[in-house]
């Protein structure tokens, strides 16, 4: 009995502590990180719009992420065997039967002088990680 009055448990109390910190970072993370979600196409082309000389890029996606590709949503496009990529804008999406089709208005000051197939790249939200479990969570229930 002595030993147990003697002992003040604070290790314990310091762990515990530390473990609530822990846990509350952990849930703040949790409830107010942003991470981007992206849409993806290996199917654009880079070209130069011969009519009004401004360099543009054209891409296929499923049209299953048609709602979720809108004209303003930033997007970057890489050039196949190039390591740069290509800063845009999403201008327009038109559906096209079982694609849709989205026209990119470039940043590039250097249009391509040729035809150039890319990879095109729409960041279309930014969610928490705790709506991305919870929306997986709801896929599995019937």
């Amino acid at each position: 009995m002595r030993a147990l009055d003697a002992d003040d448990f604070r290790g314990s109390k310091l762990g515990l502590l530390l473990l609530a910190i822990v846990l509350a970072g952990w849930a703040w993370w949790m409830i107010a990180a942003d991470v981007p979600q992206y849409e993806v196409s290996e199917n654009a082309l880079l070209n130069v719009d011969l009519d009004s000389g401004t360099p543009r890029a054209i891409a296929d996606f499923p049209a299953r992420v048609a709602r979720r590709i809108q004209p303003g949503q930033p997007a970057v496009l890489q050039p196949s065997g190039s390591r740069q990529s290509v800063g845009a804008e999403v201008s327009s999406v038109t559906p096209e039967g079982p694609f849709v089709r989205v026209t990119f208005k470039l940043d590039a000051n250097d249009p391509p002088a040729v035809t150039t197939r890319a990879t095109a790249t729409i960041l279309v939200d930014r969610i928490s990680p705790a709506t991305i479990a919870l929306r997986a969570l709801g896929r599995n229930n019937p």
